[in-house]
């Protein structure tokens, strides 16, 4: 004998009983919808001083500095005169990074050999017309 089927469920009532089980949840716990938040594309840059607290932390994990004179550390936490360089440290300037000084070697290096082309290709031009003016 095959098994008997099932009656077909009140989808309708299931549904009903779904939703008031979500919402009494909800109510229970408190929960808030999310709030979107907007976005920006600019963020803005850190500050020289958190700049500084960052290097000088990274500096903890990682030593890659030389290690700064009496007097130049003195200067960098404030302490002794004010003198001219306490308001340079206060610029914003991006720190430079170690792809950007190679980019700027592979610049430079480029220029270089544009320049010494364009010399080369110069000194030709002018033995070229100094052969022209021998041979007519």
């Amino acid at each position: 004998m095959p098994p008997k089927a099932k009656p077909v469920p009140d989808f309708k009532r299931l549904q009903k009983t779904f939703v008031e089980n979500l919402e009494e949840l909800k109510r229970q716990k408190h929960m808030s919808t999310t709030v979107p938040e907007p976005f920006h594309f600019h963020n803005p840059k850190p500050t020289a001083r958190m700049r500084r607290y960052l290097d000088a932390e990274n500096q903890l994990i990682n030593p890659t500095l030389k290690k700064i004179r009496a007097h130049s550390a003195a200067a960098i936490n404030g302490a002794g005169s004010t003198s001219p360089t306490k308001e340079r440290d206060d610029r914003e300037n991006p720190a430079i990074t170690s792809k950007f000084s190679a980019y700027v070697t592979q610049r430079r290096k480029k220029q270089e050999s544009k320049k010494l082309e364009e010399q080369v290709k110069f000194q030709d031009e002018v033995q070229r017309f100094f052969k022209q003016n021998r041979l007519a």
